[in-house]
């Protein structure tokens, strides 16, 4: 081995210690400290402290029993209303996406050498599969 390499390979094992120091620091911290985690079914208390935090139930207080859940119903109704717009929203950028598939169908079958008729009726069945389809979702 040449100098070089020698100076070399302590740097290299310098690096993989200092990793080894941080992963072992960070599996020793508490993690009880962090409060927000995604997915819990958390009991009440552990709710109402969380809201607490937030600021939600000082807010909630100051309002009053009929300010309150006149806040309350009006959110509900613009949810319902944010709800239904987006819906919508999808519904039209899904119909425009079946449409343009089949357009470029229609198109490829007449490449093909498909009559005018026959391309009509093949999308009509593509059309109601599609719609069998969209019902099926729509009652799940």
């Amino acid at each position: 081995m040449t100098q070089e390499e020698n100076l070399q390979q302590p740097e290299a094992d310098a690096t993989i210690g200092v990793e080894e120091n941080q992963a072992a620091d960070i599996n020793t911290q508490d993690l009880s400290e962090v409060p927000d985690v995604p997915n819990m079914n958390f009991n009440r208390k552990f709710r109402r402290m969380l809201l607490k935090r937030s600021g939600y139930v000082r807010i909630k207080n100051r309002l009053g029993y009929k300010d309150w859940f006149e806040n309350i119903r009006n959110n509900i109704q613009n949810g319902k209303q944010l709800h239904t717009s987006n819906t919508e929203e999808v519904i039209k950028a899904a119909v425009n996406r079946i449409d343009g598939i089949n357009e470029s169908t229609a198109q490829f079958l007449s490449g093909k050498g498909y009559g005018e008729e026959r391309v009509a009726s093949m999308l009509e069945k593509n059309i109601q599969i599609q719609e069998k389809i969209a019902a099926k979702k729509l009652k799940q």
